[in-house]
């Protein structure tokens, strides 16, 4: 590139007002120590940080409060535990948060109980540890309840032992930190928390609130950044922005949205879908939507996805009734639900070889697949037209 050309490119873009929007914004964000120690990806240090939360006897004051409601969680979430069973029927004394054993993430160790976490944030399951690590605590605590765990920024259920692991989304995490009154812990332990917080939003979950800006800016700039950089920004957040394109392309409704998942609903739908006062872990609030989720990078999941949780006054489980109709294998799930799942390989790191004709037209085929799904959903959910709008009436 001629030196002329670069030059003139540079100053284009110090003018753009988006970018100096941009540097302002990041020049008044607070210091995040996990992004300067850079483990904001890094597994093993949000299941050390986890464990440092969830331990009664770290130095962070909080006592058993994080560890109270991340087992309240489970409890309201698994089929392991009676509907009338409560936190309260657990004894918290002589707790032992283990990491790392036997290879385990976090092991919870109680009287009673023992529960075992595998954290899966930016990488997939491999070989069979699920079932090595259930038959490690089978056979280490032969005589205490056992309850396993799939961590996992949504949700989503292991491909093995998935019967056997409760599937729990981060946003569990972040409700629970966001609920805890932390005014009187000192300083240094309040800033660690609001830092994990922010990192939890952004960096696994997706909810980044420059994302949109800096899209903006590269598209504009595309030409300077690929010639400093010689690489293309985060492939995950460029195929998310085109998967947008093509649902509003095909008039369908966008629902909540992050870098690694997009909800999305026909318009036959609207009237049917309760939206939640009460947080649910969408950020919209919706019930039930269809949701494409690509936080694995070798695959794009699409299904139609409920939250069990939201508004006391809204049936749920009538709802969860009504879906299972159309698939009575989905909805088995207390806290996050799906139904007609289906999984379309797609090797992410192909972003960078294609245009974004080609990269549409890739999702148009896995759409254009899945619109039967969506045809059956809607005219199913028509049959319980007077219902569904009555309940969101409630």
């Amino acid at each position: 590139m001629r030196q002329i050309s670069l030059n003139n490119l540079y100053e284009a873009f110090l003018k753009d007002k988006n970018v100096q929007t941009l540097i302002t914004k990041i020049n008044f964000e607070e210091p995040n120590i996990f992004k300067i120690l850079r483990v904001t990806n890094a597994e093993i240090r949000h299941s050390n940080f986890l464990s440092w939360l969830l331990n009664p006897k770290a130095n962070h004051s909080i006592g058993n409060s994080i560890l109270k409601s991340f087992i309240d969680e489970v409890i309201k979430s698994s089929d392991e535990f009676e509907t009338d069973f409560t936190i309260q029927d657990i004894s918290l004394e002589n707790v032992e948060v283990r990491r790392e054993w036997e290879n385990i993430d976090l092991l919870i160790v109680l009287e009673e109980y023992v529960f075992c976490v595998e954290n899966k944030i930016f990488s997939d399951e491999h070989s069979d540890q699920l079932t090595r690590y259930k038959n490690i605590v089978n056979q280490n605590f032969p005589n205490k309840k056992k309850i396993y765990i799939y961590l996992n920024p949504f949700g989503y259920s292991s491909f093995g032992e998935a019967e056997l692991y409760l599937p729990m989304s981060y946003q569990v995490i972040i409700d629970i930190l966001e609920s805890l009154d932390i005014s009187n812990l000192d300083s240094i332990v309040r800033s660690f928390i609001d830092q994990y917080l922010v990192t939890l939003r952004s960096d696994v979950m997706g909810v980044d609130k420059n994302s949109e800006l800096a899209q903006e800016i590269y598209l504009k700039h595309k030409e300077l950044f690929d010639f400093i950089y010689e690489i293309k920004p985060d492939g995950v957040q460029n195929i998310n922005n085109y998967i947008q394109q093509v649902l509003e392309s095909k008039d369908y409704i966008l629902g909540s949205v992050s870098k690694s998942y997009i909800r999305f609903y026909p318009k036959e739908m609207e009237n049917y879908i309760h939206f939640n006062k009460t947080p649910n872990g969408w950020n919209k609030g919706e019930t039930f939507v269809f949701e494409i989720s690509i936080y694995n990078k070798n695959q794009i999941r699409i299904s139609l996805g409920m939250s069990d949780a939201g508004d006391d006054s809204y049936d749920r489980n009538r709802l969860n009734e009504i879906l299972q109709e159309l698939d009575p294998e989905g909805g088995k799930n207390k806290r996050w639900k799906h139904y007609l799942l289906k999984s379309y390989p797609y090797d992410l790191n192909t972003f960078y070889d294609k245009t974004e004709e080609e990269l549409k037209a890739d999702f148009i085929k896995m759409l254009s697949d899945y619109e039967s799904n969506i045809d059956s959903v809607t005219n199913h959910l028509q049959k319980f037209d007077e219902e569904l709008i009555g309940m969101n009436k409630i």
